[in-house]
């Protein structure tokens, strides 16, 4: 069984490499161009470069460019942006500012509602992030904002409301390979260990592509279901290989 776990992972650690990088050493590379958050602003892209700031991990210049940018009257959009990059940031209160403003403006706005729910998870604020959830439902939400809830709900340890939001999805779209991985995963985290694996089955048999395939083995690792792990990453491994 030890040997099966490393052979999994090492599966999955090459599966998670970009197609060719395995395929032949590799070529001496040019002297690399190193991109930085700080580099010429070019056309003024204020934003962008806060963006590979917060990547970068550059917090000081990630700030000093969000409030420069800022300055430049935002469309709601990019306010909405901006809001996601300050999450990113742990700068929750300004998050929170900019996306209750736009709530303001657009009352009935459900992707405005969930971001104010992934700040309020976010910040641990848990019962503020269960009630916007609840409001969010009243809106008549579609299917992808449902699912997006039902993973919110699974942050928060609600799994009895994300079971019934993956329940009602699956019921409406019964051959769609991804809702039985949200499933299996959230029965996954509720440590039951059968009814995952059943779901994964389900999944298996609707054919999924190739990220679909590649999350469910991540899940069967989870549940140290490494046969099941290794029946899904060694024809990967194999296309992988084959498209390199």
């Amino acid at each position: 069984m030890k040997i099966r776990t490393l052979t999994a992972a090492a599966l999955l650690s090459w599966m998670s490499m970009p197609p060719g990088l395995l395929a032949a050493p590799p070529a001496a590379p040019d002297k690399p161009k190193t991109e930085t958050a700080s580099a010429a602003p070019g056309s003024g892209e204020k934003f962008d470069r806060a963006t590979l700031a917060v990547k970068q991990g550059d917090r000081k210049t990630a700030l000093a460019l969000l409030a420069e940018f800022a300055k430049g009257s935002p469309s709601p959009a990019d306010r909405r942006e901006m809001a996601m990059l300050y999450l990113e940031l742990g700068e929750f209160e300004r998050a929170r500012t900019l996306i209750g403003a736009l709530l303001k403006a657009s009352p009935k706005d459900v992707p405005l509602r969930l971001d104010q729910a992934s700040i309020a998870a976010r910040s641990g604020k848990t019962k503020d992030a269960l009630a916007v959830l609840a409001e969010a439902g009243a809106l008549q939400p579609d299917a992808a904002a449902r699912r997006s809830m039902a993973e919110l709900y699974q942050s928060l340890k609600d799994y009895t409301k994300a079971q019934g939001l993956l329940e009602e999805l699956m019921k409406e779209s019964p051959k769609d390979a991804s809702l039985r991985i949200d499933r299996a995963s959230l029965s996954a985290r509720k440590g039951e260990t059968a009814a995952a694996l059943e779901q994964l089955a389900q999944a298996r048999s609707l054919g999924p592509d190739r990220d679909a395939r590649h999350r469910m083995a991540l899940i069967h690792q989870d549940l140290k279901d490494y046969e099941g792990a290794l029946a899904l990453l060694g024809p990967l491994a194999k296309e992988k290989a084959e498209a390199s």
